[in-house]
């Protein structure tokens, strides 16, 4: 036991010494301080924290490039002295509340500062006290495509009331005797498929639409779900906005002639296909 225990006590002996070693040695981490600031100082998003009385208590350099100030001009200072148009804004409204109620929020906006960038704000309440926001720039696309989508619907809106419009000035123009019924609801079946075009061409921002959704649309009103009474196939055909009008218009009356000879046959079962070649 003696020659053993010995050489144990000395393999013990040694290991300390080498863990003690190690231990002096290791790397140790950096501050909860110093490593936050890194990460801040590295990132591309400006960012500030504001601390319960909304002082400035953090500012990293891509805030300061934002804004267009140093840290050392805001730092310790009221966040509305410093920039007094943010008052009764939706910005400070979503800041009081993740201040006081510890909701965290975002949105989207022009800059106050510098209008010609929109910029995503994401406000959050920290654990500590205070808030900490985050500013992001809204990439140029993102901007455009909002743009161009408020447009499209604008537009979409305006056509509809135009063919209101036409349609209820068509139907008080034709409510003589001299014009039929029929000629009545022909005019009107066509005001429709019109407006059908225009709700097929919004739904891809009036870029276009393929033969199939447009002949759909048309078939809807004549029983187009029922594959005995219309068919539809062929390859994806991509029609431009102009072009698609026409062609609903065309298919329109298609469809309705094919309508008009079932109800000449009595109703006896019929369809129509529409067959597109690629």
């Amino acid at each position: 036991m003696g020659p053993t225990s010995g050489r144990a006590s000395r393999w013990d002996r040694d290991r300390a010494m080498s863990d003690q070693s190690q231990g002096d040695s290791a790397p140790q981490p950096p501050k909860t301080e110093a490593w936050l600031e890194a990460v801040l100082e590295s990132i591309t998003d400006g960012f500030y924290a504001l601390d319960p009385a909304w002082r400035f208590v953090v500012f990293n350099r891509a805030a300061e490039a934002y804004f267009g100030v140093r840290r050392e001009q805001l730092l310790g200072r009221s966040l509305f002295d410093v920039f007094p148009e943010g008052r009764d804004t939706n910005f400070a409204r979503l800041c009081e509340a993740a201040m006081s109620q510890g909701e965290a929020a975002s949105l989207q906006a022009p800059s106050r500062r510098r209008p010609e960038r929109t910029v995503e704000l994401k406000i959050t309440p920290m654990r500590s006290g205070g808030i900490a926001v985050v500013l992001t720039d809204v990439p140029d696309r993102e901007v455009a495509e909002a743009r161009r989508r408020l447009m499209v619907n604008e537009l979409n809106h305006r056509v509809k009331n135009s063919l209101a419009t036409v349609q209820a000035i068509a139907t008080h123009s034709l409510r003589g005797p001299e014009v039929s019924d029929a000629a009545r609801e022909r005019l009107k079946a066509r005001l429709m498929a019109l407006a059908r075009a225009n709700d097929v061409l919004v739904d891809d921002g009036w870029r276009g639409a393929t033969l199939g959704d447009v002949a759909a649309q048309v078939a809807a009103p004549y029983g187009g779900a029922d594959p005995l009474r219309f068919a539809l196939e062929g390859p994806e055909v991509r029609l431009r906005p102009e072009l698609a009008v026409a062609v609903t218009l065309a298919l329109h009356e298609l469809a309705t002639n094919a309508a008009v000879r079932r109800s000449e046959r009595g109703g006896r079962k019929g369809g129509a296909d529409v067959v597109a070649h690629g």
